[in-house]
């Protein structure tokens, strides 16, 4: 499957420094570009399907909460780092 990829333009093979059994395996710009347009698509067609069952209310509320945890979990996060960088 990766030789596949490869072929097409979207990935490129590159010798592991630290390990000559192993390869890394990277995104090309091309790679990159059909990666983000096939997720774009994706993320419509997972959005679609979560929300088809909700109601526009249920929506607003449903984005209500994902902002309140959104914006915990990034002051979590700031907090870890600020006392990782006391210790």
């Amino acid at each position: 499957m990766i030789a596949r990829i490869e072929r097409r333009g979207l990935v490129q093979r590159s010798d592991e420094p630290h390990d000559a059994r192993a390869c890394r395996i990277r995104l090309t710009t091309t790679g990159i570009e059909v990666q983000r347009r096939v997720g774009r698509v994706h993320a419509r067609q997972v959005t679609a399907a979560m929300t088809r069952a909700l109601s526009s209310a249920q929506l607003e509320t449903l984005r209500d909460i994902a902002d309140v945890l959104t914006t915990a979990s990034q002051h979590a996060y700031t907090e870890h780092q600020s006392s990782a960088k006391e210790a």
